[in-house]
């Protein structure tokens, strides 16, 4: 028959409830047991503090390197990084913040490899649209050089560049990311690369159960897919080990943390399993370089985005042997000692309320850093200027005047913030299976809210466009009018020097719903005028990313850097990585946020960096410049919430760099429900507090519950645990009565004693082995009367009688045949039974002689008088606690205190919204402030507004 199960909310909540409340009184057992605090300190010591913090080395104070121009001095932190890469014995990251001089520091690096014979052919893959930047700036840097660069695959005779490559003597090669993922690894490196997945997934999955296990085969498949393509594909190019490559430069190098994994764990924020097929292609060219003794450098102001695991990630790249030393080659081991995974309650998009494991955190933060700086070379720009100035190097970067500019939610916004946003925040809670079908998740919600708090037409054109056609002052109250307005003001300010400004916009730059956000501004920048009636932009003055090709970005940055262009309106995506547009930059608006830290780290890295032409005049003249970074937000949105979430895993980055002993503090809850987005629209303080606290008092009343079924079982647990005490009690008076003796052991069989000295021979691992000869020969003319006997001990068992095979030392070895023809075995002694275990067997397949080797069985058992005292202890101070147990929940003082904080809260939420929405007065002066219509009327309009008064 086949079997169902299903999944009972109620108790699999208990049982996380249980998991958590284990690991927080082992926490506390540990805590105040001095002994085992010193256990397991020297364990992980001895484990896991291996590494010290690398000491800075002093390397040499060059300014300049052969063949470099001389009119161009690194900074003392990118001369510290080149020696770092070129004479250290590690593969490199150069973990350096936006702005802080990668491209002169790989060059360098390249060149400096090639000068030291430690690299023949250097290769170097950057972003597409930087190659050409790229190149500029490494023949500006070494004039002499003799390059080679690939931009693209479109490039004509792709196969004749890569034969060039093959057979000419460069300096170094440079090449668009997407080149440098063409070029394929020989059939075998994938094939191999993917069989190892596959047998590590096939070994997950036979461990596992399950959804697990159907998740898994469900990876497995696509694996094997993958593999089937790579069969199938077809050589028409050189591939990567013949084009004689010998050292990896990999600018940008987060475009590659997607590697594949194979875990145990199901937490969130982990990332895909199967990786990226980018990220692979990596890891294969990588793994060879890693092979041969080649050196990898990789470069990157954000190597974390999302997930702690992507440093795993990385260093799988760079340091694949250093892992497998320190024993955290598989991720999961690393995650055990390094990572806090915590079970955080939340609401499923089924509306069912669940515990799901959230990666929170680190721990062991020194220890780990110790490691991962070996590899690592992190540099912010505070130590950047720090260092330049202690070796009269002069770093000028602009000063940035962080501003909000926030944006009045007008009643179009709030109207269709509740007509649309939160009623389908309202809806996916109260009727998720409706919601889903309708394609309503968090996700659309989240995704809507966005969109309305940068501009209405963006959720709902044709009703934000009648609205507005009705009253047009409701366009002021958005971002893209009031930045409009803000890029105006500065641009006039700044019109004699030329100043540019760059806007991020990622919401909107499609025409989908016939409204484009970047479009939008820039009719609207167009529309601006000064004093005098003069249009202020020209408009080939603003230019929007989305008008240009990749190929073309290179000529769209250098009109942004002459001022000929003054306003960039553009994407994260395309811009926010690697381009230099900071010559005459004096303001930056966003208005949006990105999802991850890393993107608005580098959106701010073409702002703050060096080369701004004001900021140098400033530091020349002596005087100040401020450039202008403002971050739009509509008010009693989501806003905020967004810049808030990216503040907090943005400082986690931080303090985890920093190696600091405090554990790593991530804010996992990025999701926001129905209730907080409701609170967050009504701008009140307290209405988010009371959220909040009633989330907690949530999880406590299903602990209470979950403790509660618990006191409810004590005496069914009491009469178990004291019925299983009383077996394990019984089982230790059994062993202590088969406990053999060997001094003048006889075995009798068959009315015959045959001296067996069994004592050494129990004691090997094997069947029953004699190096004594006489012993030898006695054992044998055992075997040979059992073997005898066979026949009639056949017979004699077919009764289904026990029947007595031999006995050793008083303990007798009986057969027994049950109706399916199977034998059970038992020893029997002062009466008292050991049935032996896994010994069944047919009837029809049994040899008398084989029973002597359950003699060793009989030993085992004897000796587990320790294990079974162990279990008697155990299940004593079981018994104890179930009649202990209290009847009350532990944690009520605490879960009072948050109903009263929350009464409290609410009657401040009342009182707000009572002051908001005055009472409808009486019905007699309702009618005459209505001034219209009957007196049925006038009650009509008093009982709807004074009911909604109610419901409010």
């Amino acid at each position: 028959y086949a079997t169902r199960r299903f999944k009972d909310k109620h108790y699999s909540v208990s049982f996380d409830l249980a998991v958590k409340q284990l690991q927080k009184d082992f926490s506390e057992h540990i805590a105040q047991n001095a002994h085992l605090q010193d256990l397991i300190t020297k364990a992980f010591n001895e484990k896991r503090n291996i590494y010290a913090n690398p000491k800075e080395v002093t390397y040499s104070a060059t300014k300049t390197y052969e063949g470099a121009n001389p009119a161009i001095k690194l900074r003392p932190t990118q001369n510290r990084a080149v020696q770092k890469a070129v004479f250290g014995d590690k593969n490199i990251l150069l973990n350096h913040e936006v702005g802080a001089g990668k491209t002169y520091t790989l060059i360098t690096t390249a060149m400096e490899l090639r000068r030291t014979n430690k690299s023949k052919k250097p290769l170097i893959a950057v972003p597409n649209h930087l190659v050409t930047q790229f190149q500029n700036d490494f023949l500006n840097l070494y004039p002499n050089a003799k390059i080679m660069s690939i931009q693209s695959v479109s490039d004509k005779n792709f196969s004749n560049l890569l034969n060039q490559i093959a057979y000419n003597d460069f300096d170094s090669v440079i090449v668009g990311h997407s080149v440098f993922d063409s070029i394929n690894m020989p059939y075998a490196y994938q094939r191999d690369f993917y069989e190892d997945l596959i047998e590590e997934k096939k070994r997950l999955a036979g461990e596992a159960s399950g959804s697990v296990e159907r998740r898994i085969q469900r990876e497995l498949k696509s694996l094997e897919d993958r593999l089937a393509g790579v069969q199938g594909n077809k050589k028409t190019n050189k591939d990567f080990t013949e084009l004689g490559f010998d050292s990896l430069l990999l600018d940008e190098a987060h475009e590659y943390k997607n590697l594949p994994f194979a875990s145990a764990y199901e937490s969130k924020q982990m990332g895909s399993k199967l990786g990226s097929a980018k990220a692979m292609n990596l890891l294969l060219k990588t793994s060879f370089l890693n092979k041969n003794g080649k050196k990898i450098v990789f470069a990157t102001g954000t190597p974390m985005s999302n997930s702690l695991l992507e440093v795993h990630h990385m260093l799988r790249h760079l340091d694949p042997q250093g892992l497998k030393m320190f024993g955290i080659e598989h991720i999961d081991n690393f995650i055990n000692d390094f990572v806090r995974i915590e079970k955080v309650l939340e609401t499923k998009p089924t509306g069912e309320r669940v515990f799901e494991d959230y990666i929170v955190g680190t721990r062991n933060n020194k220890t780990l850093m110790n490691f991962v700086n070996r590899v690592f070379d992190t540099i912010d720009m505070k130590e950047v200027i720090d260092q330049a100035n202690l070796s009269g190097v002069k770093v000028i970067l602009p000063n940035v005047l962080a501003q909000s500019a926030m944006i009045k939610k007008s009643k179009l916004v709030a109207e269709l913030f509740d007509d649309i946003v939160l009623a389908d925040a309202k809806y996916l809670k109260e009727n998720p299976q409706g919601a889903m079908e309708n394609g309503i998740n968090h996700l659309t919600i989240f995704n809507n809210a966005r969109k309305l708090s940068l501009d209405p037409r963006l959720l709902a054109p044709k009703r934000a466009n009648e609205a507005i056609a009705k009253n047009p002052e409701l366009l002021k109250d958005t971002k893209i009018h009031q930045s409009a307005q803000n890029i105006a003001t500065i641009a006039k300010e700044w019109e004699k020097d030329k100043g540019t400004q760059v806007v991020f916009c990622d919401l909107g730059v499609n025409d989908i719903l016939g409204f484009n956000a970047h479009k939008e501004l820039k009719n609207q920048l167009l529309a601006q005028k000064d004093s005098s009636g003069k249009a202020i932009f020209e408009p080939q003055e603003v230019q929007i990313i989305g008008d240009w090709k990749k190929e073309k970005y290179k000529d769209l940055y250098k009109d942004v850097n002459s001022g000929k262009v003054r306003v960039l309106i553009t994407t994260t995506a395309k811009t926010g990585t690697g381009a230099n547009i900071q010559k005459r930059m004096v303001a930056m608006h966003h208005l949006d946020s990105p999802y991850r830290p890393s993107d608005y780290t580098q959106r701010i890295g073409r702002l703050v960096r060096q080369g701004n032409e004001l900021a140098i005049r400033a530091s020349n003249e002596k005087s100040e410049f401020f450039a202008k970074n403002i971050v739009y937000a509509t008010e009693e949105t989501l806003d905020s919430r967004m810049f808030e979430m990216l503040e907090a895993k943005s400082r986690a980055f931080r303090n985890f760099y920093k190696g600091s002993d405090v554990e790593t503090e991530l804010n996992v809850k990025e999701m926001i429900d129905y209730d907080l987005m409701a609170a967050e629209s009504s701008g009140n303080k307290n209405g988010i507090e009371l959220v909040k606290v009633n989330k907690d008092i949530d999880e406590l009343e299903s602990l209470k519950q979950s403790q509660l079924r618990e006191f409810s079982n004590k005496e069914k647990d009491i009469r178990e645990f004291s019925e299983k005490l009383a077996k394990l009690e019984s089982e230790l008076k059994t062993i202590d009565t088969f406990k053999p003796s060997f001094e003048g052991a006889k075995l009798e069989f068959n009315h015959q004693a045959f001296e067996l000295d069994l004592k050494e021979s129990l004691n090997k691992p094997a069947s029953i082995v004699f190096d004594d000869e006489a012993q030898k020969a006695n054992l044998q003319a055992l075997r040979e009367a059992m073997n005898k006997q066979k026949e009639t001990i056949l017979q004699k068992l077919e009764s289904g009688i026990p029947y007595n095979l031999y006995s050793y030392n008083g303990a007798d070895l009986y057969a027994v045949k049950d109706n399916l023809g199977e034998l059970t075995f038992f020893f029997e002694k002062e009466s008292k039974r050991y049935f032996l275990e896994g010994t069944r067997r047919m009837l029809s397949n049994f040899s008398p002689s084989d029973s002597l080797n359950f003699l060793k069985i009989l030993q085992n058992h004897t000796r587990k008088e320790g294990e079974k005292l162990r279990e008697i202890a155990r299940e004593k101070t079981n018994l104890a606690k179930a009649k202990a147990r209290k009847e009350a929940f532990d944690e009520q003082e605490r879960l009072d205190a948050l109903l009263e904080y929350a009464q409290s809260l609410q009657e401040a939420v009342d009182k707000k919204i009572k002051e908001l929405i005055p009472k409808p007065a009486s019905l007699a002066k309702y009618a005459i402030v209505s001034g219209a219509g009957g007196l049925g009327a006038y009650a009509q309009a008093y009982e709807r507004d004074n009911n909604q008064y109610k419901a409010l």
